[in-house]
């Protein structure tokens, strides 16, 4: 462990650990070095190391690694790892804010529970990863992050899916079967327009959080949701209403909304706004909320509402 209470610069020889082939435990914090490691041993379980400065080496492979800790990193994964390669070993990634990070390689790690990718401004493609133990995935901050490849969508242990602030994001996989997801977070995602149709096993679902994005619709699958307790839809622009089955939410705690309009059903030939009712006009379709936000609708229509139920 090579720790400093305050940063320090160490001259550290690039083949320091040359001769340290069974070690384990690889802790640098607050250290600066000033050239490229030439080596690191390939029997490492755990390498923290934020700020590193360089490129790993290129013959480390990291084979028995179980967590990696390398945020506000300059390394580039595909000359760490090569495609389509096993880490069996690995349950914790962190590589918040590295910035070289372009891509994900195809990667086969089925004990990985925890993929830190929050601020990789470069990142603009997930591409397919054997991940079924996945169980919080952090990619808020990826500006860039145009595309996420189908296989995210059947994630069975997934728990946490945080896109906040992916202001490029416009595909999502085409169904969601997340049977564990909890909390789903799209906030910020202006260029995201489509919701994927959620499966009905998605019923562990309590939060989906869909503030400032840029979708029109929600699709009417949301219904599926049993257990959702908080929905925020506030500064959706583009959300012109929402559809009847909202109603089957009946967990239902908060709700943020922009708009009270539901969709008309298909039946209706009106496609005038006169077709349109209005979600406050069934106050009590929804029995367990407590919190509403309307303050980006309009509110002379609110008043009109609410006399109407007085």
């Amino acid at each position: 462990m090579l720790h400093s209470p305050q940063l320090v610069e160490v001259q550290l020889h690039t083949e320091a650990f040359i001769r340290m082939e069974n070690l384990k435990f690889l802790i640098v914090e607050n250290v600066h070095i000033c050239k490229p490691l030439e080596f690191l041993p390939n029997n490492l379980v755990l390498l923290k190391w934020p700020y590193y400065p360089f490129q790993l080496p290129l013959e480390y492979f990291p084979e028995q690694l179980v967590a990696m800790e390398m945020p506000h990193s300059r390394i580039k994964l595909p000359k760490l790892i090569k495609q389509e390669c096993r880490l069996g070993n690995l349950t914790d990634v962190n590589f918040e804010d590295c910035k070289f990070v372009r891509t994900l390689p195809k990667l086969w790690v089925p004990n990985l529970g925890n993929l830190n990718l929050s601020y990789c401004k470069n990142l603009v493609k997930l591409p397919k990863l054997r991940a079924p133990n996945l169980e919080d995935l952090n990619l808020s901050g990826c500006e860039n992050l145009v595309e996420i490849d189908e296989c995210f969508g059947y994630l069975e242990k997934l728990r946490i899916w945080d896109l906040s602030g992916c202001l490029k994001l416009q595909f999502l996989p085409s169904q969601l079967r997340l049977k564990s997801l909890k909390s789903f977070y799209l906030v910020g995602c202006l260029r995201l327009e489509k919701l994927p149709d959620f499966h009905q096993e998605m019923e562990c679902l309590v939060g989906l959080y869909l503030s400032w994005s840029g979708i029109r619709e929600l699709p009417s699958s949301i219904k599926h949701l049993t257990k959702l307790n908080r929905l925020c839809l506030s500064n959706c622009k583009n959300l012109q209403d929402l559809p009847d089955s909202i109603y089957k939410l009946q967990r239902l705690g908060e709700l943020s909304t922009s708009t009270t309009k539901l969709r008309p059903t298909c039946n209706s030939f009106d496609s005038s706004s006169e077709g349109y009712e209005d979600l406050l006009m069934k106050p009590d379709y929804f029995p367990a909320l407590e919190y509403i936000d309307l303050s980006e609708s309009n509110i002379f229509n609110i008043v009109t509402v609410l006399e109407s139920i007085c």
